[in-house]
């Protein structure tokens, strides 16, 4: 592919000249603020950019079998619980406004686009229901879910002012493609991107293949008749009016390379939990196998009738205390053999919560048998793993404020607000040990003060004061 696009039949003037990228300069321009004169796309965006991981022989998750794996095993759902709900704790609950900052504090413009912003979050709504605290949480629980959450900037009427982020289902919204019919052989089938930015350009909606219509035209809650269709065989395609990137935002931690869409989580798990579940099913097989005495039975009958006559005379072998057989007759109960079940779930576990970034005591709720400390110390190195997501989060959501004030202010406009996640606050232990330590140096210093003092070695003793201060950032010139 990479050949076609650097083709001289396909190159960079071409593409320009048939206008594929006019308008995507005109969008990183309004973007990012750039002069049109000084804009040079100098590289084409690579295979990955345009086509995903395919391109490189990797077969990616669709967002429609993703849910098969989520709701099938608690194990990853509750883990990206955890991570999320860890960041949402430092939001203010009772006024979002407080984590918005104006870029300007002495610049009314500032101010009044941090208000501004603060109302468009504070509407923001996820399936029919407005509030930021919920729409944040989902809008990462997606992005983490399925590589990607989606948002749409809802304006009035008038197209001029944005009025709320609209949350969009990660399956039935993306990336919008070029037709396999398209003119430039080379971009057929290709994500609609930024040349100078790699970001997509256009957006779109997907529907299942020919039966929205049929869908709204009956009873849209009677599907008593309708087969159920497999992830597998629900094909989509899309419709609509394309959305470009200055109305939509978009939400991802982790992509390959510079690529335009975000790599899901079940991305890496999802064979890791098909094992956990087939020996998690095998396991409960096996109880059910032996939950129940079984019995082999050694007779000298020969004959089938007298085969099926002892039988009878045994069927109800577990509702009996006792029973009497004839002589030559052995019954034996067949014992299970061991199996290893618990270490090879504790080893699927263990991958598990590596991949999400959490401990796996944290995972499966249970602490029994770990000390506060111990816990502490694997509570605060998942925060640090957190920081880099709460970073994510914070950009993608500056980009919707700076999206909006764009559209409301004018294209230069460059005093949108700022949305920041608050300082993690500190252990009450751990701040009591801290003040502890920190007095107990205190006195040491002290201590040797007095001794240098009394001992009429004042030199020494103002040098020791002076250390002392200066390791408190305590600076007296006097």
């Amino acid at each position: 592919m990479v050949d076609d696009l650097l083709n001289p039949t396909y190159n960079l003037q071409t593409l320009l000249k048939n206008g594929v990228l006019n308008d995507t300069i005109r969008e990183a321009v309004s973007k990012f603020s750039i002069d049109p004169a000084k804009l040079t796309v100098d590289t084409l965006p690579n295979p990955v950019v345009l086509g995903g991981l395919k391109e490189i022989g990797i077969k990616k998750l669709t967002p429609m079998i993703i849910p098969k794996y989520l709701l099938n095993h608690p194990a990853v759902p509750r883990g990206i619980e955890l991570k999320v709900n860890r960041m949402i704790r430092l939001l203010n609950r009772r006024d979002i406004g407080k984590n918005i900052f104006p870029i300007n504090e002495k610049n009314k413009m500032a101010i009044e686009a941090a208000e501004y912003c603060t109302a468009i979050l504070a509407e923001s709504i996820v399936g029919g229901r407005t509030g930021p605290i919920r729409f944040i949480k989902q809008f990462a629980k997606n992005a983490f879910s399925f590589g990607d959450g989606f948002a749409t900037l809802s304006t009035n009427r008038s197209g001029k002012e944005v009025l709320l982020f609209k949350m969009q289902h990660p399956i039935f919204f993306g990336a919008a493609k070029y037709p396999a019919n398209y003119k430039i052989k080379a971009l057929a089938n290709k994500m609609k991107v930024i040349p100078a930015t790699g970001a997509i350009e256009y957006y779109t909606q997907f529907k299942k293949k020919a039966d929205l219509e049929a869908l709204w035209a009956g009873n849209m809650y009677d599907d008593s008749d309708s087969p159920v269709q497999t992830p597998e065989e629900i094909k989509l395609e899309p419709f609509g009016k394309e959305i470009p990137n200055s109305k939509v935002m978009q939400l991802n931690f982790d992509t390959l390379g510079d690529g335009a869409l975000g790599i899901p989580i079940m991305q890496t798990l999802h064979y890791t939990v098909g094992n956990i579940m087939k020996v998690e099913d095998a396991g409960v097989q096996t109880m059910i196998n032996f939950g129940f005495n079984r019995w082999i039975a050694h007779t000298p009958f020969k004959t089938k009738p007298k085969m099926q006559s002892f039988g009878r005379s045994i069927s109800n072998i577990k509702k009996r205390s006792t029973i009497i057989v004839p002589d030559g007759v052995k019954i034996e109960n067949v014992q299970p053999y061991s199996t290893d079940f618990d270490k090879v779930e504790t080893i699927l576990l263990k991958l598990i919560a590596m991949r999400l970034g959490i401990s796996r005591i944290l995972l499966e709720g249970e602490g029994a048998d770990i000390n506060k400390s111990t816990l502490s110390v694997l509570v605060r190195d998942m925060q640090n793993d957190f920081f880099a997501d709460e970073l994510e989060i914070e950009t993608a959501i500056n980009d919707g404020f700076d999206k909006a004030c764009k559209l409301k202010y004018g294209s230069k406009f460059n005093l949108a607000p700022r949305f920041m996640f608050n300082e993690l606050p500190e252990d009450k232990d751990d701040v009591l040990q801290r003040e502890l330590k920190e007095s107990m140096i205190g006195m040491n210093w002290l201590r040797m003060f007095q001794i240098a003092n009394d001992g009429g070695k004042q030199s020494e003793a103002n040098s020791i004061l002076k250390h002392y201060l200066n390791s408190q950032n305590i600076i007296n010139n006097d």
